[in-house]
């Protein structure tokens, strides 16, 4: 009886070993699993939060006070009004070009970004403070577009979204994440980007005045 026990108790380290290592390959493939399902159909650019870290929601601004707001614009920037909240599929760089003489300010975002959705509020206060004298834009990147239809439905932008690609934006700077906003100076320059979400209406404001205003 003496002389089994070593052998039993080979067997029974094996034993613990393997269910061990079953154990461990069960769950790195659930780990596995589950970083594919987040993975799978992402965008390649990853939504980022970065240079000012996302704060509270902010409630969106009501239709008539953006109106009020806005009425009485230069004739190019009621042009862009009155296709407030809407997905065009025109030229980008075109409408940029005949925006030149207005700072602009450049948002890109996607349905798919949550940031975005949480910076869309912010965009359409601050397109309403300044609207008289900065051109908004949206730029809406790689996505759906029933999404971005369905996303702008419930704004209150008082400025059109264009469909683009990461790859156009980043002929323009460089970008690394969204959302991003550009600021572009009255010659058509970019003299500024920031690169992931406002955290706040006072700090979209600042970089507004500074940047698109210089202020």
């Amino acid at each position: 009886m003496s002389a089994g026990r070593p052998g039993w108790r080979r067997l029974a380290l094996i034993a613990v070993a393997a269910i061990a290592a079953t154990a461990f390959v069960g769950a790195s493939i659930v780990v596995a699993t589950i970083a594919g399902h987040r993975s799978r159909g992402a965008p390649t650019t990853a939504a980022l939060a970065s240079g000012t870290e996302g704060g509270a929601p902010v409630d969106a601004p009501r239709g008539g006070w953006v109106r009020r707001r806005i009425a009485g614009s230069p004739p190019r920037l009621a042009a862009l009004h009155r296709q407030g909240a809407r997905l065009v599929a025109g030229d980008l760089d075109a409408r940029l070009g005949r925006l030149r003489g207005y700072p602009v300010v450049l948002n890109a975002w996607a349905s798919w970004c949550a940031p975005c959705r949480d910076e869309l509020p912010l965009m359409a206060r601050a397109a309403a403070r300044f609207g008289r004298r900065v051109a908004f834009v949206g730029a809406d990147v790689d996505d759906s577009t029933a999404s971005a239809r369905a996303l702008l439905d419930g704004e209150e932008l008082s400025y059109p979204s264009y469909r683009a690609t990461a790859d156009q934006l980043r002929s323009l700077t460089p970008i690394i994440g969204f959302p991003t906003t550009i600021y572009f100076d009255r010659r058509g320059r970019v003299v500024h980007s920031n690169q992931g979400q406002y955290a706040s209406e006072h700090l979209l404001a600042a970089d507004v005045r500074r940047y698109a205003l210089g202020k």
